[in-house]
């Protein structure tokens, strides 16, 4: 799981949302949820069972893929070092499983 606030210029809303990451790259991945952010939105995510502060990373939406009403895609636009190192942790415990 991951959570996600919608920025509003530089501040976030205030209600935290929920999604599931379907896909995932170093530069972009794939949420999956009940809110879709309007396309260009920006967002700050924050992994699940982290820190909120330390596990922080911003993404813009750039698209619904076509053919689903539950998922937007999104590219990193800030990840800090430690977060990255995780997702690409995760990518090879995928590609060796």
């Amino acid at each position: 799981q991951i959570g996600f606030f919608i920025l509003e210029g530089k501040d976030t809303t205030l209600e935290k949302y929920v999604g599931v990451v379907r896909a995932l790259s170093p530069k972009e991945g794939l949420i999956q949820s009940h809110i879709l952010p309007e396309s260009l939105s920006n967002l700050k995510l924050v992994l699940a069972d982290e820190d909120e502060v330390a596990s922080a990373l911003y993404a813009k939406v750039t698209a619904s893929p076509s053919g689903t009403s539950s998922s937007f895609k999104v590219n990193f636009t800030f990840m800090p070092p430690h977060i990255l190192k995780y997702i690409e942790g995760i990518l090879l415990e995928n590609e060796i499983g």
